[in-house]
């Protein structure tokens, strides 16, 4: 999909209206995009602070290029917004210490998602 499209499904959502999988509906090329996607996470942020639901950027992940899976930096800044995102970096990444220990700092169950 379109980057405006996208990005507007998820701003005119709410705690009621889900935007889980909107990654999936995005393009091959956006879902590359470093910029995009953490754009992407961060709207969806915006509308899940107030919610009691958790987070779904683990789960959103899924949907990110494998390149950007395996990208120490892109990892980092989206392991401290969700650790739970560390089930979906590369194995790799999933045993780096700086990565591991950001994820679980952001939450303790991501420990279940580091590899050695």
């Amino acid at each position: 999909g379109d980057k405006e499209v996208v990005l507007a499904a998820i701003v005119t959502g709410s705690c009621d209206e889900s935007s889980d999988g909107i990654l999936e509906y995005a393009s091959e090329q956006l879902r590359g995009d470093s910029q995009f996607v953490l754009t992407v996470f961060r709207e969806i942020l915006k509308i899940v602070v107030g919610c009691e639901k958790g987070l779904h950027l683990a789960a959103e992940l899924q949907h990110a290029s494998e390149e950007l899976k395996g990208d120490k930096g892109f990892m980092l800044e989206v392991v401290r917004m969700d650790g739970m995102a560390l089930e979906h970096a590369s194995q790799k990444l999933r045993g780096d210490r700086e990565v591991a220990l950001e994820a679980v700092k952001e939450s303790f169950y991501a420990f279940g998602h580091v590899s050695e």
